[in-house]
């Protein structure tokens, strides 16, 4: 009867012992498990930090000339758990200050956070990509884009506003053979200004023109400027060009008209639909007349009956409403006010695109939009600004806190294995020592 006890304590015992083993065994595995997954993570997983220009560029796809200049920061690569220093600003938005970069992210409570980094400032234990997204104030509370220059060697154009300081360029295009240049002179050809001086603009079409002298005898620029009236086309509108050359223009009646007459400085060319001026100490202000042809028998045109209602169409960016319609049908001279209203957390932008023109807000906009004596179709680009970003920088809701290591704890689970096996010991040691049977036959052989 004892041996048959003192066998099954024994294998009890064994039992115990081969548990032991196991866990033994399958702590081994879990520590080294956990260790190839780290290595894993620190060895192959890498992320990109990217940069964007945090402000919506333009409502027609592409960026209006002369805003934006500059490209921003290239993207940055690094493993995962080392640190990236902040890209420096490569690129500027007009008449707004850079004011650093953001980025937003949705933490584990499913709440969106906001990190604000400096130029220089350094992201340590990267876990996650990023796009910090540029923040901008504005330079001039109530600024206006109301004016134009224009270089008159080249007739290129940019925008500017009243009292805006520009920088004159250090030359103009490749000048005719022998002419030395002199300078720059504006509209009033009072001042002469040296190039890389400061200008200020002062008129709306500000004209800049490079003055040249031959053989020491001054010479300049002159404008030839063509209107037509309805119901044609000309080749060109304005244009400066140097005394001496001659220009070619062409007028196109549109469908349902003829060219009537032709003037330059009040001078009649006839119905010549191409002509050549040449430019000498004058500007020269050309203009052409067109006629509507005549109706047949039937008192209606001979042609396509010219149109007396035009659409107008609103589209929508951000979250919002217009009224009376999106979509307009409006009688030809008539006007029409449309009121655009931005939904809660959305505010009213301070420009809007009509036609592929930007037309400019102050901050007290009411959201009304009135279009004067409608003549044609017009297309009209909204966007409603998010009150929670700075000009509409683009929410990442997928992303997370970069900084947080979702890795597996070694450590925690070496403590987890440890308390396993000190278990395991334990419950070996009551069953074979604490046993009342046992403690009898221990004490009976002492």
């Amino acid at each position: 009867m004892k041996n048959m006890k003192k066998s099954n304590i024994d294998k009890i015992s064994i039992v115990l012992c081969f548990v032991l083993s196991l866990n033994v065994l399958f702590s081994s595995a879990i520590i080294s498990k956990a260790e190839n997954f780290e290595d894993s993570q620190t060895d192959t997983l890498s992320y990109t930090v990217s940069y964007g220009k945090g402000l919506y560029i333009s409502y027609a796809g592409s960026e209006p000339k002369n805003f934006i200049k500059g490209d921003p920061p290239e993207s940055q690569i690094a493993e995962a758990g080392e640190s990236i220093t902040v890209a420096l600003n490569t690129f500027t938005f007009r008449d707004y200050s850079f004011g650093g970069w953001k980025y937003t992210y949705v933490d584990s409570n499913g709440d969106k956070q906001t990190l604000y980094y400096n130029e220089g400032d350094v992201i340590e234990n990267l876990q996650s990509d990023m796009k910090l997204e540029a923040t901008w104030t504005k330079k001039q509370d109530n600024l206006k884009i109301d004016a134009f220059a224009t270089y008159a060697d080249t007739n290129e154009k940019s925008e500017h506003y009243i009292g805006e300081i520009t920088i004159l360029k250090e030359s103009p295009s490749s000048p005719a053979e022998n002419y030395e240049f002199c300078g720059w002179t504006d509209n009033e050809g009072k001042v002469l200004y040296s190039p890389g001086d400061e200008y200020e603009i002062k008129n709306i079409n500000t004209v800049i023109k490079p003055v040249w002298s031959v053989d020491g005898e001054q010479i300049n620029y002159k404008k030839i400027s063509v209107t037509v009236s309805k119901g044609g086309t000309a080749s060109l509108s304005e244009i400066y060009l140097l005394s001496g050359t001659t220009k070619a223009i062409r007028f196109e009646p549109n469908e349902g008209y003829a060219l009537d007459s032709v003037t330059v400085n009040g001078e009649s060319y006839g119905k010549a639909s191409n002509i050549a001026v040449t430019v000498e100490d004058v500007d020269i202000y050309v203009n052409a007349v067109f006629s509507e042809l005549p109706k047949d028998n039937s008192g209606e045109d001979s042609l396509d009956p010219e149109k007396n209602e035009f659409k107008i169409t609103v589209n929508i960016e951000g979250k919002g409403s217009v009224s009376p319609s999106n979509i307009l049908t409006v009688k030809k001279g008539a006007s029409v006010t449309i009121t655009f209203v931005p939904d809660k957390n959305y505010r009213l932008p301070l420009e809007i695109m009509d036609n592929g023109n930007y037309n400019f807000f102050n901050k007290q906009w009411n959201g009304e939009y009135t279009i004067t004596d409608v003549s044609e179709d017009h297309v009209i680009n909204i966007l409603f600004i998010s009150e929670t970003s700075v000009l509409n920088p683009s929410i990442q809701t997928e992303s997370k806190d970069p900084t947080t290591d979702n890795a597996p704890s070694k450590f925690t689970a070496k403590i987890c294995i440890f308390i396993l096996i000190l278990a395991a010991i334990f419950g070996f040691v009551a069953v074979k020592f604490c046993n009342p049977k046992t403690k009898a036959r221990n004490k009976k052989r002492h």
